[in-house]
């Protein structure tokens, strides 16, 4: 699966995307939207991103498990050998150790990252705050170029603006998180 992201500069626009990828009938595609105000996306049947995809919540999560395991791994290797309490450990300690780092790294991780916003859609916060939306549309790879081309023709004022891969990958985006941008929903 690949993610699609396009710019609406109004609600009519998206609206036109909307029935255009009605009309493809592909039931794999999966489609959010991106905007200051909510409650317009909700009345007009549009899904709205929900706090957890705005956020880096689980991007971060998934990095500090991965900074975690390691560092655990690494305690857990220097108690094994080291034997700092004249006792011999084994591997047990270890295991446990690198398992407890996990969880800790990822739930500081989450932590982090429930303050951040999404890696993802870090580049597209100016366009929010200017009253712009942004379409974030999940398809499948065989059906790209044909998505793309149909909904330049059905709503021609939707500004493509790019592609992801669909899963958040923790070996992207900034191990250092951003402060956020500052951007508030429209309620």
């Amino acid at each position: 699966m690949k993610r699609l992201y396009f710019i609406a500069k109004d609600l009519q626009t998206l609206l036109q995307a909307k029935a255009g990828i009605e009309g493809l009938n592909d039931q794999d595609m999966d489609l959010h939207v991106w905007g200051r105000n909510r409650e317009v996306l909700v009345t007009h049947d549009l899904r709205p991103l929900d706090a957890v995809s705005q956020s880096d919540v689980v991007h971060s999560g998934e990095q500090g498990a991965l900074m975690g395991c390691v560092a655990g791994m690494v305690l857990g290797a220097i108690l094994m050998v080291a034997e700092p309490f004249g006792l011999e450990t084994g591997f047990l300690p270890f295991v446990f150790v690198t398992i407890l780092f996990t969880l800790f790294g990822s739930w500081l991780g989450g932590l982090v990252g429930v303050s951040s916003d999404n890696y993802q859609l870090e580049r597209f916060h100016e366009q929010v705050d200017a009253g712009y939306y942004i379409m974030q549309l999940d398809v499948a790879q065989n059906a790209l170029d044909n998505t793309v081309a149909h909904l330049a023709r059905q709503a021609p004022e939707l500004v493509y603006s790019g592609e992801t891969d669909a899963w958040d990958n923790p070996l992207r985006g900034s191990f250092v998180k951003h402060v956020p941008h500052g951007h508030v929903n429209v309620r």
